[in-house]
């Protein structure tokens, strides 16, 4: 059996943490499919600061679920579970404003007087994650994901005088609901 075409285009709204320190963000994305390999891009939105505060590129490939290779017979067939499907990603994103959430502002130590609180602070900062997603799929074009990853996340402007690190490492937790637009 051939691979079908199976390309696609939708919209999808994450909500997600990270080591980054920012505390939850969303993430209003649009992606494109093609067969295996889904390409996400979308922006960054603060919890506590409602605006636009970055951008972000995630690339998906699925492991198991629809058009993915079944090894188990002799032949190389395709099977599809229409439910469940297992993937890898790899997401980059650029945070221009992202400020220090209320959990991480109670570990830094007061400023002296004349230097900037972080409270007030806006960090500019590049993320990498690399990890694994379990995509449900529970009507004909809606998908609910849940991804945990590794990664790193480095500030660009690190004022210097904060308990919190410039360069981080840790995990990545974000569920998500997307909307297939097209067939």
């Amino acid at each position: 059996n051939k691979v079908p075409k199976k390309s696609a285009f939708g919209v999808s709204m994450g909500i997600v943490t990270s080591a980054n320190g920012y505390g939850i963000r969303y993430e209003p994305m649009l992606f494109v499919r093609n067969k295996r390999t889904t390409v996400f891009a979308g922006i960054l939105m603060m919890q506590d600061r409602c605006g636009l505060s970055g951008a972000e590129l995630k690339l998906d490939y699925a492991l198991t679920g629809c058009n993915t290779p079944n090894w188990q017979r002799d032949k190389k067939e395709y099977t599809c579970n229409k439910k469940l499907e297992l993937s890898a990603f790899f997401s980059a994103l650029y945070n221009k404003e992202g400020y220090l959430c209320p959990a991480v502002l109670r570990e830094e130590k007061k400023p002296k007087e004349g230097e900037l609180s972080a409270k007030n602070y806006a960090f500019s900062s590049v993320e990498a994650y690399m990890g694994a997603s379990l995509k449900y799929k529970f009507f004909q074009r809606f998908q609910w994901n849940n991804s945990f990853g590794l990664g790193a996340c480095y500030t660009l402007n690190y004022p210097g005088a904060l308990y919190y690190d410039k360069l981080l490492f840790g995990l990545t937790l974000k569920t998500e609901i997307s909307m297939r637009l097209s067939e």
